[in-house]
């Protein structure tokens, strides 16, 4: 079983021991029997675009790069579709998917997109 605990609660706790004393304790008072210590623990970066809603398509200027990012609080629901979605579009082209509203470059100011070498490579099947 996984248990994880998040939110601005826990960041406004300075000093980590006390944060997790006080996990230890709260755990211990809401599931009786569960090894109160953490296991593991990490901070993990939130990725918010300007309108709250992920970037998913194609990156602008860069046709060989799909993006799926900036679903922090929400993504995990979504991973069957987007996953989908980012599969019909690496193998045909599109998508059926009304994923539109999602596309990357709504976010980008207007300019040219910067090079990526990725972009310039081609992959050939070998020869028989």
């Amino acid at each position: 079983m996984r248990i994880v605990f998040a939110g601005p609660h826990l960041s406004a706790v300075a000093d980590l021991a006390v944060a997790l004393q006080r996990l230890g304790h709260e755990v211990a008072a809401l599931l009786p029997g569960l090894i109160p210590d953490p296991v593991r623990i990490g901070a993990y970066l939130d990725g918010y675009t300007a309108d709250h809603h992920a970037a998913v398509g194609r990156a602008p200027g860069r046709p060989n790069t799909l993006l799926a990012c900036g679903f922090s609080g929400h993504g995990f629901k979504l991973a069957p579709a987007i996953g989908l979605a980012l599969a019909q579009l690496a193998t045909d082209g599109h998508t059926e998917l009304p994923i539109g509203h999602l596309d990357p470059a709504r976010a980008l100011p207007e300019g040219p997109p910067r090079r990526m070498v990725a972009d310039e490579l081609t992959v050939s099947a070998p020869a028989h």
